[in-house]
Order: structure tokens, then C-alpha cells, then sequence
């Protein structure tokens, strides 16, 4: 399986596994902060796909269950802090 994983920058460090995946991601984001998470999935074209907020912080999110096949991205975004990270979704 692969897996994407993000050394720390500004305090954050993403794991995105599998990546390339054809179904869903697991995503661990880990940070010193207690501060809740907000995360985008933005598309190539630039429009947002999914919004959360209020996550917290050292914990496994799994989604693109029902995304299309392609390329996003995923911005992680606490308090003045932002990473990003490409995910890509393979065909069924």
C-alpha cells in the first residue's frame, strides 16, 4: 500500500494512506496543538469538494468514499497554521 507522509511543517504532519487509493483515505494528522482542525478537498478545477471543521486534532479521518476518480487536494488548515497535500483517486 502506498502512503503519503508529510514531514512537520508549521507544527503539522500529514499522513495520507493509501495514496493513490480507489476507494477511501485514511488521513492522521498530527500536531503539538490541541487546537481543533479545519480540512478542504479542493478539485483541479479549484472548487471545493468537502468541507469539515471543528476536527481534532491527532486523529484519523477517512473520506473520498464518493469522489470521482482524479486529482485533489486536501488543505489542512489550524489556527494560523496551513498544509496541503495532494490525494489522488483511481478509478474503481
Amino acid at each position: 500500500m502506498e502512503k503519503s507522509v508529510l514531514p512537520t511543517e508549521n507544527g503539522i504532519k500529514i499522513k495520507v494512506a493509501p495514496n493513490p487509493a480507489k476507494d477511501r483515505f485514511a488521513i492522521t494528522i498530527q500536531t503539538d496543538s490541541k487546537e481543533q482542525i479545519a480540512l478542504k478537498i479542493i478539485d483541479v478545477s479549484g472548487r471545493v469538494i468537502e468541507t469539515r471543521r471543528g476536527m481534532a486534532a491527532n486523529a484519523t479521518i477517512y473520506l473520498g468514499n464518493e469522489y470521482k476518480s482524479g486529482t485533489y487536494y486536501l488543505e489542512v488548515i489550524q489556527g494560523s497554521s496551513k498544509r496541503s497535500v495532494q490525494l489522488v483517486k483511481l478509478k474503481d
